[in-house]
């Protein structure tokens, strides 16, 4: 019998970024301790901005070897690589080289690719070298209209395991992605959600017979999902 997903709210948008960092650090520690190597997939937004800086702050960060940690996006502006608004730049300005000995797998800019197909193709390439078939942890939002990673409601995806999208409701336009194929593989999902603007969406995610056309993060409300939000984002 399939354990359904699990939802653990708290009160503030401050505690749940240190309540997520602490359990992000905790199931990658022990993960560490049984894996030499240890696959973690993250997303943009309140994850890379505010968890994130809640990471590099928890104390046994600074005591983990970080070595056999690799480190993926779930998705990526197709920007110049010096582009601050890259979720790449923004994870690792929050981490503040606190996994410095990690290996960093980052989607392809447009300093290294002439089209964010060719960029997805790359990744899509890396992705089925090197995991067997997914991430250990995906680290996860979502956004007001149900959306995670790159994959919008209403819009056509991918089969592949990174593809292109040239059509993002949010600027810029044009991104790569992985798909949900990858992210339902994933062994393990935390989507961390912050804010009223965001409950209207949860709602939908977590209802039975939601179409995850119309709100994708449905698709991932499934064993293995732990939901962790705030007071306004559970509706309160």
């Amino acid at each position: 019998m399939l354990v359904p997903s699990k939802t653990i709210v708290y009160a503030t948008r401050n505690i749940l970024a240190r309540a997520s960092a602490a359990r992000i650090v905790l199931a990658l520690s022990d993960l560490l301790a049984s894996k030499e190597a240890v696959h973690v997939g993250i997303a943009g937004g309140f994850v890379s901005n505010h968890v994130l800086k809640e990471v590099a702050r928890f104390p046994l960060s600074a005591d983990l070897d970080w070595s056999g940690l690799h480190v993926w996006w779930v998705d990526e502006r197709f920007v110049g690589s010096d582009r601050s608004e890259r979720n790449d730049a923004q994870a690792l300005a929050a981490l503040d080289g606190i996994w410095d000995s990690a290996h960093f797998h980052r989607i392809g800019s447009a300093n290294d690719f002439s089209t964010a197909t060719e960029a997805a193709k790359a990744y899509q390439a890396e992705l089925e070298a090197e995991l067997t078939p997914s991430f250990d942890l995906a680290i996860l939002g979502m956004g007001p209209d149900g959306h995670v990673a790159s994959i919008f409601p209403s819009r056509p995806a991918g089969e592949q395991s990174a593809y292109a999208v040239f059509d993002s409701p949010k600027p810029p336009a044009i991104r790569v992605t992985v798909s949900m194929g990858l992210l339902r593989a994933c062994k393990k999902r935390f989507i961390i959600l912050s804010g009223e603007e965001k409950s209207t969406a949860f709602a939908k995610a977590i209802a039975a017979g939601i179409s995850s056309e119309k709100c994708p993060a449905a698709a991932l409300n499934m064993s293995g999902t732990y939901w962790l939000t705030d007071l306004a984002a559970a509706g309160n």
